[in-house]
């Protein structure tokens, strides 16, 4: 469904389009509004009433500026959606921003938004405010996590694991920068920890390992809110690439 977030004056209109476009949804940007501007309400129940039964969220910055995100399965186009809601709020003086986004990202930020904000960053500002760099190294073949884990070694401490359900057991209490998980692994599968893990850290950066490097599988990855995709095996410049598109300067 869609959802609707107004957002404090702290929060520029640049900021939320720089979210939008690069897919980083940091919990500390996101500050909601105590309540919505006067002509908010006659304005969300309009969008909602034409796009509600879309996966997607409405933010609302000031008096004039709207963002507008939608599932990229919606079947809309952002011009489609641009001429729409031009017609829904002729009446008004506003800026739109359209954007799609994948459902996982949707389901990120949904989480995010509704967690208290006293514990939607808490494993994050963990992370900022230690010394050390720690990461996990996710993948049932010992050889490659070896190889992956003697290159992030310079960079920090890392913890390596075979099964999916220890590294759901254990992802709070080590808190790692980044993720590097396999596709296919031991007990439930690297989707399913991706998914579990983005509900217990909002900020979570996680890169997909895999041996198959189609477009198929890069788009799963994608689509399931990872950051970048790496390919097996992989060579100690390329794994550190990947390090700073995951949003983790090294």
């Amino acid at each position: 469904m869609l959802k609707v977030y107004p957002l404090t004056a702290e929060v520029s209109f640049a900021e939320i389009k720089q979210m939008c476009e690069t897919g980083i949804f940091s919990s500390s940007l996101i500050r909601l509004a105590p309540e919505f501007a006067n002509h908010v309400p006659v304005v969300a129940e309009k969008l909602i009433n034409k796009f509600g039964e879309t996966e997607g969220a409405i933010f609302f910055l000031e008096a004039s500026h709207i963002v507008l995100m939608l599932d990229s399965r919606s079947g809309y186009t952002p011009a489609d959606i641009k001429r729409e809601v031009g017609r829904l709020l002729s009446d008004i003086q506003y800026h739109l921003l359209v954007r799609h986004t994948s459902t996982g990202m949707l389901e990120k930020l949904h989480h995010a938004l509704d967690t208290p904000m006293d514990e939607r960053g808490k494993l994050f500002k963990e992370r900022q405010e230690r010394s050390s760099k720690v990461f996990m190294v996710v993948d049932d073949d010992m050889f490659i996590r070896k190889v992956i884990s003697g290159h992030l070694e310079n960079f920090g401490t890392v913890h390596e694991f075979s099964d999916g359900d220890k590294v759901v057991e254990s992802y709070e209490e080590i808190n790692p920068d980044v993720v590097f998980l396999d596709i296919h692994i031991h007990g439930i599968d690297g989707l399913e920890v991706l998914k579990r893990i983005q509900g217990m850290d909002f900020d979570c950066k996680v890169v997909i390992l895999s041996s198959d490097a189609s477009e198929s599988k890069v788009r799963l990855a994608q689509t399931s809110g990872a950051s970048p995709f790496l390919r097996k095996p992989a060579s100690k410049e390329r794994i550190a690439d990947c390090v700073k598109l995951a949003y983790f300067d090294v």
